[in-house]
């Protein structure tokens, strides 16, 4: 059978199985190797080593006796009593270490060397108890004789057999290590061969099975691609009977599917560019999502112009000074954002369209110090607001000062003027208030200086009339004759004392 005749799955399954026997090979030789490595490993760090340490404590156990001894032939008194008290606990480690080489030791030749060291020990240790023995008896003499002689030599047998020992051992651990590294070099290069064998069939069989599957493939690619971008028209050819001709039988359906999707997407576009917002396309020519597509839109559609018309409305109302009532329809998302902008707009004008006539009625009335509260209004609305209150504070201003003034004058102040600065009218008004307040001080001015000047006149004349009075007394005799005629002249003198009586009424008011 052909690659090309199987399914994926069973080309991918005979790919898997070779890999995995390959695999399972490599494992099984390298864990049988790294177990011989482990025991290598393993005697020589619990039983090869441990034993070389052994040893060497035994030979530091020996040098330390020896130390101790030589001191005690020194030293005398307590120092002497410090180095025999010190010699009991070496010989005990090297007890410690002889039992516990005696219990690990099992090759002959191993057995043979532990045997001399025992043997070299007991010397020694007998060599040390007739040391002990003659510095108790204080024979100085014949302890350097001992000391030179058999404790010397039976020292150099015991260290001598437990070096040995140490050779051994170590000759022993090296061997471990030399058999531990072939096996290692053996098993590197095992797994060599067996990881190369591998990487070739390998690569062998997941070059013809990905190249059974890649081909079919590309060509699914080609059409996806063309799909994404937009090009519906790509032929494609569905024979064979495996996973991806099927795919690709599937990919031709889906084609037709998208293009009727298209089709239908298209036509609402045209419709809607055309304003005809109330063409629908048919979702029973699609199925599954696409029909929930096509019934998406056509919902869609449904649930904008709905909202639209109504905003359409309001906004024509509001823009034509027709405040309609606040929308109480209930909207999702964006669609009641925009209900609860056009019921804030709603609000804010009725508020501005209030305070408007609030400010006009009070203005007909002629509360004028009347102000509405911009606080209430936001944006353009609250500047609408707020201008107006400035309106009518730059419109009182000028007022007020006139009021002042004219006040002024009913009280018969004309000493006071408009000072503020005002512009256009307001200014005009101004300067002509100022001018009236001038010219009307000129003219009490002038008629106060006439009033004073009758005022000296008739008191001129009055005195005249005093001294006229008198001389006509005097001469009443002698004017007799005149009598007629100083009758007229005293009328006359009563006209003008009349007329000065009148005139100083006139200067007082």
């Amino acid at each position: 059978m052909k690659l090309a005749d199987m399914k994926i799955g069973t080309r991918l399954m005979l790919a898997f199985g070779i890999i995995l026997a390959m695999l399972a090979t490599i494992s099984i030789v390298g864990i049988t190797r790294i177990y011989s490595l482990d025991t290598s490993i393993e005697s020589m760090v619990n039983d090869r080593f441990p034993k070389t340490v052994q040893a060497n404590n035994m030979i530091d156990s020996i040098n330390s006796i020896a130390r101790h001894l030589r001191n005690a032939y020194i030293y005398s008194g307590a120092e002497q009593q410090k180095s025999l008290d010190a010699i009991a606990p070496e010989r005990k480690i090297i007890s410690e270490m002889l039992d516990k080489l005696s219990a690990t030791v099992k090759s002959e030749k191993g057995k043979t060397i532990l045997k001399e060291v025992t043997d070299a020990r007991a010397t020694y240790v007998a060599a040390q108890d007739k040391f002990l023995e003659l510095l108790k008896a204080d024979k100085k003499s014949e302890i350097i004789s001992l000391m030179q002689g058999d404790l010397r030599k039976a020292q150099g047998d015991y260290l001598a057999a437990t070096n040995k020992l140490i050779e051994f051992q170590t000759a022993a651990m090296e061997k471990t290590g030399k058999e531990a590294e072939a096996a290692a070099n053996s098993a590197a290069l095992i797994l060599e061969v067996v990881s190369a064998i591998a990487v070739v069939l390998t690569v062998l069989f997941a070059w013809l099975i990905s190249r059974s599957i890649t081909r079919p493939l590309t060509q699914a690619v080609a059409v996806a691609d063309a799909m994404a971008a937009g090009d519906l028209s790509k032929k494609i050819d569905a024979s064979g009977k495996d996973e991806t001709s099927q795919l690709l039988a599937s990919m031709k359906v889906m084609q037709g599917s998208v293009q009727a999707l298209v089709a239908d997407a298209a036509m609402l576009s045209e419709a809607a560019v055309a304003g005809k917002l109330a063409t629908r396309a048919d979702a029973s020519k699609h199925k599954g999502d696409f029909n929930r597509v096509v019934a998406g839109v056509n919902g869609t559609l449904d649930a904008v112009i709905g909202p639209l018309n109504v905003a359409a409305t309001y906004v024509d109302q509001i823009s034509r000074g027709a405040i309609p009532a606040k929308i109480t329809d209930s909207y999702n998302g964006d669609f009641n954002t925009i209900k609860n902008n056009l019921n804030v707009c709603i609000d804010a004008v009725n508020a501005l369209v209030a305070d408007a006539n609030l400010l006009a009625k009070a203005a007909v009335e002629g509360k004028l110090e009347t102000r509405a509260d911009a606080t209430k209004h936001q944006g353009d609305y609250r500047k609408v607001v707020e201008g107006v209150n400035a309106t009518l504070d730059s419109v009182i201003g000028p007022l007020n000062e006139g009021m002042r003034v004219l006040g002024a004058l009913s009280a018969g102040d004309l000493t006071q003027k408009i000072n503020d600065n005002y512009q256009g009218t307001f200014q005009k008004l101004k300067e002509d208030a100022n001018l009236t307040v001038d010219r009307l001080s000129e003219i009490v001015t002038s008629i106060k200086e006439s009033t004073e000047s009758i005022n000296v006149a008739s008191k001129e004349i009055a005195t005249g009339n005093t001294d006229l009075s008198s001389r006509t007394e005097e001469q009443a005799s002698s004017l007799e004759e005149t009598a007629s005629s100083m009758e007229e002249l005293t009328s006359t003198v009563k006209q003008n004392a009349e007329n000065a009586r009148q005139a100083n009424q006139l200067a007082a008011g």
